[in-house]
């Protein structure tokens, strides 16, 4: 046989394998990856990076919607040569292999990075402003730098982030298919944005929520005057109800919290908060920083997205 004829014959049978297992490759399954941009010019806060991760199979199933969850914090999520102390949670090879395990539901998960102003942006704003400037002024030195960013940095969420997040890429653009996530200042603002956005989240984990507010005592000001807001946010919401994650520690700064955050579930009890819609743990000897965070939030996300029949 000349070598032009078994040149076409070994195409034909290549061209033939390929369409005889075209199903496989069909199925063959995208990998994770990475995306990011800048984000700025939002009237009041400094620009900051926003890194998006894509999960196993965005790319090859092309018409799959994902839930979205919004991470603070940004820089400690996913890069150790970024994160706070060089340990980072590593969200991504968690989320990742839970879904791969078939635990969880896919999901878009964006990390927004903090800057130079992370206290005044965190520090849930409505709920400070009650307490008398004489007390709320010595909670921490941040408070005498300039004004609460809270409600400004949640209206660049919910105004530019999330447009943005759903414009480039396949969102489920509902309130129960987003949610928010961080750690100490952070779960203040996860908690504070499902508040303030329930049209926009359904969701939010807060791990080892910094009560005190203050570094150096455990002042009881600020989480007195969360509670009340609390109830008109969350008590006496209409059903459903948002969903609320919490979490804590007892080593390091986490040792503080055990009295608030007894509190807090005492208050969502009294409400008669339903029992599906929130939890409340407690790791003992846990310490507060990246590695204690990134060792518990595979349980975090088994709760925000488990695997179940969920529209697509």
């Amino acid at each position: 046989m000349g070598s032009s004829m078994a040149k076409r014959l070994y195409g034909r049978f290549f061209l033939l394998a390929i369409a005889a297992s075209g199903v496989q490759c069909a199925s063959v399954q995208s990998p994770a990856r990475f995306s990011a941009f800048d984000d700025s010019n939002f009237e009041g806060l400094l620009p900051r990076k926003v890194i998006v991760w894509l999960p196993p199979g965005y790319d090859s199933e092309s018409t799959r919607r994902y839930p979205v969850l919004y991470m603070h914090d940004g820089q400690n999520l996913f890069d150790p040569s970024r994160a706070y102390g060089g340990r980072s949670w590593e969200a991504h090879t968690t989320a990742e292999r839970l879904i791969r395990e078939g635990k969880i539901e896919p999901f878009i998960l964006v990390g927004i990075d903090n800057s130079v102003h992370r206290f005044r942006e965190y520090a849930p704003q409505k709920p400070l402003e009650t307490v008398p400037d004489s007390v709320r002024m010595g909670l921490r030195p941040q408070m005498r730098e300039g004004p609460l960013l809270a409600d400004q940095y949640l209206k660049w969420i919910s105004d530019s982030l999330v447009p943005s997040i759903d414009l480039r890429y396949r969102t489920k653009a509902r309130a129960e298919c987003r949610a928010m996530a961080g750690s100490s200042m952070g779960g203040l603002i996860s908690l504070y944005g499902l508040c303030e956005y329930p049209e926009l989240f359904g969701s939010a984990a807060c791990l080892s929520t910094h009560w005190p507010i203050r570094l150096d005592s455990n002042s009881s000001v600020f989480r007195k005057a969360f509670e009340p807001y609390l109830f008109d946010k969350l008590g006496a919401a209409s059903a459903p109800k948002p969903r609320v994650y919490f979490d804590r520690g007892s080593a390091t700064l986490d040792r503080f919290y055990p009295p608030h955050q007894t509190a807090i579930d005492s208050c969502f009890e009294y409400w008669e908060y339903p029992d599906d819609r929130w939890l409340s743990l407690k790791f003992e000897g846990a310490e507060h920083n990246e590695q204690a965070w990134a060792a518990r939030f595979d349980g975090v996300l088994l709760w925000l997205f488990p695997n179940r029949q969920i529209r697509r």
